[in-house]
């Protein structure tokens, strides 16, 4: 999304929407996902992350800066823009030229013996 309503929709949506130009809204069809038979959990943000993911590689090799946001009310995307009850918001990626490097924190790193648990 890139008109100026949209982009405000967005932003009453979330706090992390850096002043993008431009915002990718990722949504899966809660109503044709597979299903995992011995739980029933839906794939719907697996399949996302794949597409983020992948739009997140794209955009960097263009010199574009992008964040995966998953900090964002959902029920408050689905009524901005009128979603179907089958659309399942899943992330938002903000995109622009970016106005300067990574933050201060871009850098820390947890130590991987907090993260990892190896069997």
């Amino acid at each position: 999304m890139q008109s100026p309503e949209a982009l405000a929709k967005i932003r009453r949506c979330t706090a992390c929407h850096f002043q993008a130009p431009t915002v990718f809204l990722l949504c899966y069809d809660s109503s044709d996902i597979w299903h995992r038979p011995f739980d029933g959990w839906e794939a719907g943000y697996t399949d996302c992350a794949s597409v983020v993911t992948h739009i997140l590689l794209a955009a960097t090799d263009l010199g574009l800066g992008t964040c995966w946001v998953a900090y964002f009310d959902p029920k408050a995307v689905i009524k901005e823009f009128n979603l179907p009850a089958n659309l399942v918001p899943a992330a938002l990626i903000p995109c622009g030229y970016p106005a300067q490097g990574p933050c201060d924190r871009h850098n820390d790193r947890r130590a991987i013996s907090e993260l990892v648990k190896f069997l």
